[in-house]
């Protein structure tokens, strides 16, 4: 998959490291790699950089459409990005234009599944990245899938089971969670 060049994908590497949902998604060295659903059928991606594109492998015991993956890589590698124009926009502004020379081809990091994001962004409330990243682990856990290729994410349909008293959190972000999966169900 092409991206337009400068592309630091060592930076989006060192957030989603952080980041990372174990053991759904894994960063080591230089790749990126998860497990995941589409249309029912387990998966693992793997993403590598390989100068000018990002290289994916998939491995599925099914045909999988490749348009829906590719649609979701390029959304969490923000890869429609055109950074000379943002560049240039934000090198116009003198507080941010010695930042922007100092990073070129920093990317807006995205997420792999719009409802997983929304999971990171209620449990990520007032609590640090790494605790997030707990919690997200246990989540994946205790109501996640076991594939051939990984555990898978939960849906909303698995997380609109979810008590109150089911995680590490506060019961009124627990309440979210199953609410959130409820209305996306």
């Amino acid at each position: 998959m092409p991206y337009r060049e400068p592309f630091d994908f060592n930076a989006l590497l060192t957030f989603f490291a952080a980041r990372a949902i174990p053991p759904v998604e894994q960063v080591t060295g230089d790749e990126y790699s998860r497990s995941m659903s589409l249309m029912g059928a387990p998966a693992r991606v793997s993403i590598t950089d390989d100068d000018g594109a990002l290289t994916c492998r998939i491995v599925a015991d099914v045909p999988l459409p490749l348009i829906d993956i590719a649609e979701k890589i390029k959304r969490l590698f923000d890869l429609d990005a055109l950074p000379e124009e943002i560049s240039d926009g934000l090198g116009r502004d003198a507080g941010l234009a010695p930042i922007v020379a100092r990073s070129p081809g920093l990317r807006l990091p995205g997420a792999w599944d719009p409802f997983e994001k929304a999971v990171r962004a209620i449990v990520g409330q007032q609590i640090s990245v790494a605790a997030a990243t707990t919690v997200m682990g246990k989540i994946a856990q205790q109501f996640g899938t076991e594939s051939p290729y990984g555990l898978l994410f939960p849906g909303p349909e698995q997380l609109s089971v979810l008590t109150e008293d089911a995680l590490p959190m506060p019961k009124r972000r627990a309440t979210a969670l199953r609410d959130l999966a409820r209305a996306v169900r």
